[in-house]
């Protein structure tokens, strides 16, 4: 009986010490459980904290992303509209070059009829002063009277073709020298070889077709980059185009 009794408080015993393990187990895992919850819920904070932070950024970088494509149409609107306009500027600068290049060749056309003009006054000069008729004499006067005012006329209209001549506008095409211009009946050329390529006063040129010398010219009227070149008639081996070349002869 006492030895049941004994066994009975031991067996009491380890269930109490069992129990008080136990208890210390338990509620040391509650303590990591909470300090994992609480662990658990601060990363929860941060992460929500985060994915603000990232929306907030989303946005700014959706707001910056419309305001560069509307920069960047507005930059290609603008860059069209600076090609357009290089366009027009370029088309004008090639239309005042062919202007330019028509007006050296009026002058040059112009000169040559007052020379015309000035010869037959001095042949109806010579002729008068032979023995005519006073009604003759009055004729030959009213032709006089006539060309002298043609030739008034001429001079204004050179005038006027040589300051219309005035600006200057560079081509970017490269520089060759070759006609761009023939006058009536071949009688002169205008070639793009002028006072800044180092043409000079009377200086001569061979008119080329391939491998064909079609005339020989010399200049008589310079500009800043063209020449006006008088053929010479007893050179002329054929009718000159625009786009023949022009060679400097020795």
């Amino acid at each position: 009986m006492r030895n049941l009794t004994l066994i009975l408080c031991g067996i009491a015993l380890v269930g109490s010490v069992a129990s008080g393990v136990m208890f210390f187990l338990i509620g040391n895992s509650k303590q990591r459980l909470h300090n994992q919850i609480v662990e658990s819920q601060a990363e929860v904070a941060s992460l929500e904290h985060n994915l603000g932070k990232a929306k907030e950024d989303s946005a700014a970088l959706s707001t910056r992303l419309h305001q560069l494509d509307a920069d960047l149409g507005a930059t290609k609107n603008t860059l069209d509209e600076t090609q357009f306009a290089n366009d027009e500027l370029s088309a004008a600068l090639e239309r005042a070059e062919a202007d330019r290049v028509q007006s050296i060749a009026d002058s040059a056309q112009a000169r040559t009829e007052l020379r015309e003009a000035q010869t037959k006054l001095i042949q109806i000069r010579d002729s008068m002063a032979g023995s005519i008729s006073p009604q003759q004499a009055m004729h030959y006067r009213q032709i006089i009277v006539d060309l002298e005012s043609k030739v008034g006329e001429m001079e204004n209209d050179l005038a006027q073709i040589k300051n219309a001549a005035q600006p200057e506008f560079i081509s970017s095409r490269a520089y060759h020298a070759q006609t761009v211009r023939v006058g009536p009946r071949n009688a002169f050329v205008v070639i793009n070889y002028g006072k800044s390529h180092g043409a000079l006063p009377n200086q001569r040129f061979e008119i080329k077709r391939g491998l064909d010398v079609l005339a020989i010219v010399e200049i008589s009227d310079l500009t800043e980059n063209y020449s006006v070149a008088q053929v010479l008639p007893e050179t002329l081996s054929g009718n000159l185009r625009k786009g023949d070349a022009a060679i400097i002869t020795p």
